[in-house]
């Protein structure tokens, strides 16, 4: 799963974002985006069975971050998760999908016309309570004007506090400042040098 957007409003090509594979020309599972009507897919390559493209209906939007997971919940078959909503079920030709994927490198790539962010993989198969929480979790970095980073120009934390009233948590970056979030979201900030912190029921002491 991860977020994914294509940055044109044209037919966005066959955006290779993940390949089970010992390379990129035989027996391979790809997960993709559609075309510039929305779809999302999966894109099965064979090396017996030549190659299959299963896609959903129309779901996603262009020039617009989205959140898609694709979960593998049987043998010959994929639910397709948009924005934490399930959209739809793939179900793929047993002759075409690999046996093998235990024993496939990870590759994530992509092309001119699309990006992605936050790709995670996991062992197990996600349902749709977890998908939903993460979606929500992260969609605050993808919308407009969002923050997620430190106040100024420095990467070091001094010291970081969560305050078990607000539940906002603060960390001194000292000479750049302090850098206050709320989940994943910097909320507040101030560019006074800050190295130590102590937060209560909304109170700051620092120094």
């Amino acid at each position: 799963m991860g977020w994914f957007k294509n940055n044109t409003d044209s037919d966005m090509p066959d955006g290779q974002l993940g390949v089970l594979g010992n390379d990129l020309q035989n027996s391979q599972f790809i997960s993709w985006t559609g075309q510039s009507t929305g779809e999302v897919g999966v894109y099965i390559k064979n090396a017996s069975s030549g190659a299959t493209a299963y896609t959903t209906n129309p779901c996603t939007d262009n020039n617009t971050w989205n959140h898609i997971a694709w979960v593998h919940e049987s043998s010959n078959q994929f639910k397709i998760y948009v924005n934490g909503d399930f959209i739809e079920t793939l179900t793929i030709d047993n002759t075409k999908f690999p046996t093998d994927i235990a024993n496939r490198e990870i590759i994530l790539c992509k092309n001119d016309s699309t990006w992605s962010s936050l790709i995670k993989l996991t062992v197990n198969a996600v349902n749709k309570k977890d998908i939903l929480k993460i979606y929500e979790a992260e969609k605050v970095l993808f919308q407009e004007n969002a923050k997620c980073t430190l106040e100024g120009t420095s990467s070091r934390v001094y010291n970081v506090c969560v305050d078990e009233d607000t539940k906002e948590i603060h960390a001194t970056s000292g000479s750049s400042g302090r850098s206050t979030f709320s989940g994943l979201r910097r909320i507040k900030s101030t560019t006074a040098e800050t190295y130590k912190i102590s937060a209560s029921n909304g109170l700051l002491v620092e120094g």
